[in-house]
Formats: structure tokens, sequence, C-alpha cells
């Protein structure tokens, strides 16, 4: 979730914060902290926008070195990676620093002060409406660990913000009359690859290490360590003793920023992305002849480097976003535990204390009857009846839910089971009852070993069981139990059925049976009961880390229950 900054600039009238800055504002201790917050005076800012001016002309310089006859023949431009999180980390009102650093460094080329002016203008106007629409349309986060965050630096700033500038420069160029010899298609493109390097190496470095929950444990650098030497080893080699058209061996680096990204995330990448500029710069000073815009080298090295950063990036987000998302998930799932431990206490709690006054009701109820029978009249008697039924039914659901709340209080002892035997206990138990009602119980196939706490799980077979002797209306009845290993709610497991023949569930229902105390039917048919076995069942079920479900084709056509055990 990002931060959201409570400051506001003192120039601005109150109760108007100024929203350009206000959602993407870094942590406190960061540059815009230094130039924007609260009581922050004019010096302060005048500091701040000529040291913004000041490393816009330096980096202006250094970039304009590394050409040879046509500055604008940048591998990357450096001065656009840096005002892009200039501008996020301080907001728009440095742009006048930026424009005034690119202006200078432009008139030193030389330019003439009309050209110097508009180049300066396509400068300021790429990252300012790079920003602008950054925030507008994808919420962009300065802690770039989202993939949209990465596609929001590529395409605003480094893409559409980098041809605004290419569009704006170049055409300038050409009115003025300078390099005509010079392709203009060739100028425009290496102009705006220059951009993008410069965009996509240098502000993801700046952004990230300017955030102060950036650290580095020492078991951090401990791993990182030899990657980080493996890295410095093979950009000295491929920036080193390879020609500068010979681009299949630069592309070793790519493992090893894969693997970076994969396991640091963007600090990973950004460490992959410095080693690289810096050895790409030494590269660059040693390289001069690739400043000329008719070599392939250049198109070829603007395209690698493009190529390495965009691919660092997006994985470098993606595991960021999804270590994120993990330790969400671990967040929910303590909770949701938590929660449910407390809801089973509190149920555990109110169900046993409720116990005591039921069971005084009870008894001053039978009292009545006894000590006053031959006063009460039969409508007296027949209450004082009622009374003691539902005091009854009562603390039978009360039972229940005792019991419930144990099933999650209580600790289960687990150990490897065959099923077949549990079955048979659970078919011994109820042979009176089978026989009655004329049903058999039928195992088709082996079962497979399971490993569970054999009482519960007996537990969920005699309820099953049970339900389907319950619920049958036929003469004969037969209740078959088995296994499937393609069912499309579990594929690629076992999953254990019971199935019967009896009134069957209606779709719409079958949501809501395993539901505590939920009777799709009155009370007192079907032998009556609480409505609370199938949640007990979903619950043991659950405990085992399995999972339980109903099918049935309709009313009348038998019911058929799915569940889910850990095999060994």
């Amino acid at each position: 979730m990002q931060e959201s900054n409570a400051q506001h600039d003192p120039e601005l009238p109150a109760g108007r914060p100024d929203t350009a800055d206000l959602r993407l504002s870094p942590q406190k201790g960061s540059l815009r902290d230094f130039c924007l917050r609260k009581g922050t005076g004019l010096p302060q800012k005048i500091i701040t926008l000529l040291l913004v001016t000041a490393i816009y002309y330096v980096s202006s310089q250094a970039a304009i070195m590394w050409t040879r006859d046509i500055p604008q023949a940048a591998l990357l431009w450096l001065p656009i990676g840096f005002s892009l999180p200039a501008l996020l980390l301080c907001g728009y009102r440095v742009a006048p620093a930026i424009f005034i650093g690119s202006f200078l460094a432009n008139l030193g080329v030389p330019h003439s002060v009309p050209v110097a002016a508009c180049i300066g203008m396509g400068h300021t106007a790429a990252p300012v409406f790079g920003v602008w629409a950054m925030r507008r349309f994808l919420d962009f986060n300065n802690d770039i660990n989202r993939p949209k965050d990465i596609m929001a630096l590529i395409f605003f700033p480094a893409l559409l913000g980098g041809l605004i500038d290419t569009a704006i420069g170049v055409t300038s160029i050409y009115l003025e009359g300078l390099q005509r010899h010079v392709e203009l298609v060739r100028l425009a493109w290496h102009w705006w690859m220059g951009d993008v390097n410069g965009i996509l190496f240098v502000a993801p470095i700046m952004l990230v290490f300017l955030n102060r929950k950036l650290s580095f444990a020492k078991a951090f650098w401990r791993e990182a360590s030899p990657l980080i030497v493996g890295l410095c080893i093979v950009c000295a080699l491929i920036f080193g003793p390879l020609p500068p058209d010979e681009m299949s061996g630069k592309f070793l680096i790519f493992p090893l920023m894969i693997l970076a990204a994969y396991r640091f995330g963007q600090a990973g990448t950004i460490i992959t992305l410095l080693i690289t500029l810096v050895s790409v710069t030494a590269w660059r000073i040693a390289m001069p002849d690739i400043s000329d815009l008719s070599s392939e080298a250049l198109t070829l090295s603007q395209i690698y480097l493009a190529t390495l950063a965009m691919t660092g990036l997006f994985l470098g987000a993606a595991v960021a976003e999804r270590r994120n998302l993990e330790q969400q998930l671990r967040q929910y799932t303590q909770a949701l535990e938590r929660s449910n431990r407390e809801l089973d206490d509190f149920t555990y709690i109110v169900s046993h204390d409720l116990k005591e006054p039921l069971r005084g009701l009870k008894r001053f109820s039978q009292f009545l009857l006894e000590d006053y029978h031959d006063k009460l009249d039969e409508d007296g008697k027949s209450k004082l009846d009622t009374i003691s039924t539902l005091v009854v039914r009562l603390e039978t659901l009360l039972d229940t839910l005792l019991y419930y709340s144990r099933l999650g209080r209580v600790e289960t002892a687990v150990s490897a089971v065959r099923p077949q035997d549990i079955i048979k206990n659970v078919v011994d138990m109820l042979a009176i009852s089978l026989k009655e009602k004329n049903t058999v119980v039928e195992i088709v196939g082996r079962l497979p070993v399971v490993r569970c706490n054999p009482v519960r799980i007996q537990e969920v077979f005699q309820n099953l069981i049970s339900n389907a002797l319950k619920y049958n209306d036929k003469p004969e009845n037969r209740i078959e139990i088995g296994t499937v290993t393609d069912h499309p709610k579990a594929p690629g497991k076992t999953v254990f059925y019971v199935r019967d023949q009896g009134i069957g569930i209606a779709e719409k229902h079958l949501h809501v049976i395993f539901n505590i105390f939920k009777r799709l039917h009155a009370s007192d048919a079907y032998g009556g009961g609480t409505g609370s076995g199938l949640a007990i069942v979903k619950k043991i079920i659950r405990q085992h880390g399995g999972d339980i479900w109903a099918e049935s084709p309709g009313v009348g056509q038998g019911t058929t229950f799915y569940f889910t055990i850990p095999q060994i």
C-alpha cells in the first residue's frame, strides 16, 4: 500500500494539498523530504534547485564527453535518467532547474541560444509528461515493486516522453541548419534510444537507492557477494576484450541478471544495472568510434541495453510483487487462524456457561410439575412440559456446539490407517439399522492408505453412512464407497466418495448443507436431528488438510459426498 504524505507546501492555500506530489512521495529522509518538508525555507529550496541544475549540467557534460563528433549519438542520455526521479521525488517545481541545466549544457556544444532553449524545453517536457502520465493513468509507485510500475516507466517517460524530446530536439537542430550531413532518421533513432536507456538505467537506480526501506542484511551480502563478483568478471570480459560489433558474447550477462532479479527482487536488478552501467561507461570511453551514427555497433548496443534493463526490471518487479502477495497471504492466514481460535474459544465458553442455568431451569420446571401437579390445570402442565422439552433440545444444541468447538481446540494425533478397517467398524456398529432399512454398504475397488486420526475419520464415515440411511426413501438402498482420481474439483488427487440412492438434494442447497444447525426439512422429519453432522464432518476433513463437497443429480436421485484426505 502506498504511503500518503500529509505534508503540504507552505506556499499553497490551506486545505489544498499539492495533489501532484501527494501520493508519490517517497519515504521520510529522501530528497523530497529535504526539499518539501513542513517549514522548508526559501534558502533550502534555492539550494535544492541549484543542486538539481548542477547535477543535470554535470551529467550532460559527461554524456557529451562519451560522444565524438555528434553529441546526440549518446549510448544512453544520463541527464534524463536523473531528471525523472528528481521530478518524482521533489515535485514539478524542479522543472525550471532541469531546463536551466539542459540549456547551459547545450550552449557549450555549441548551439545557438534558440536551439539550446528548444532542446532544453524538450529535455524538460519529456520527464514532466512522463511523471504526469504515470501518476494519472497507472498510479505509479516510487518503490517500482509492481510490474505495472515498470510498464508505466517504460511506456510513458521512456517511449512517449523520449519521442517528445526527440521530436523537439531533432526539429530544432534541423531548422537551425546544423548537422545537415546527418541522416535525420538515424539521428532521431539514436536520440530516442539514448533517452530510453537513460530512463531505464539511471531512474530505477536512483529511485531504489533513495528509498529508505531499502536495506541489506548481512545474510544478503553473504549470498549476493559471489553473484556481484561474477557480474563484475563477466562485465569486464564482455565490455573489454570483445569488439563493439560482437554482440553475441554480451548476452552472457542475461543469466546473471535473471538470477539476481529472481533471488533478490528489484534490489538485485538495480545492483546488476549499476554494475553494467559502470562497465558500459568504461567501455564507451574506450571505444570513441561508436559515436558514429552510421555505426551498427551503436544501434545494437542501444537495443542491447534497453532489452537488458527491461528484462531485469520486469522480473524484479514480478518477484517483489509475488513476495508481497505471499506475505499478505501469510498475514491473512494467521489472522484467519487467530479469528477461528477466538471463535472456537468463544463458542466453548458460551456453550459451557449456558449449560448450568439450563440445568437449573429444567430442574425447577420438573419441581413445579411435581409439587404443584394438583393445582395446575392441563394448560399449565402442557406449558411446563413444553419448557422441559425445549430445555432438553437446547441442551442438545449446546452439547453439539461444545463438541464442535473442541474439534478446533484439540490437536489430533495422526497415523497410517486403512479406510477398509474404519468402514468395517462403522458397518458393525450400524448393522441393526442397516438391516432394518434393507441397506447394503459396498466398497468399490481398493482404498488407499491414508494418514489421519482414525477416531475422527471413523466419525466422518459414520455420519455420512448414517445420513444415507436416514434420508433414504427407497425399499432397497445401496451405499457405495470408493475413490476417483479424475474429479475436476481435485485434479490429480485421489478423492473418496460415499454415494447413496436416497432423496437427493436440490442444487441450490448443495452449498448450505455443511452449515451448522442447517436442516433442509422439518426438525422431526427423517428421524429429526440438530443439523450439525455435516458441519462436524467438514471441520474434521478441513483439520486433516482436505476438502469436502456434495453433488446430486436432483431431488429423488441420490447424493454423492466427495472428500480428500492426505495419503501416504
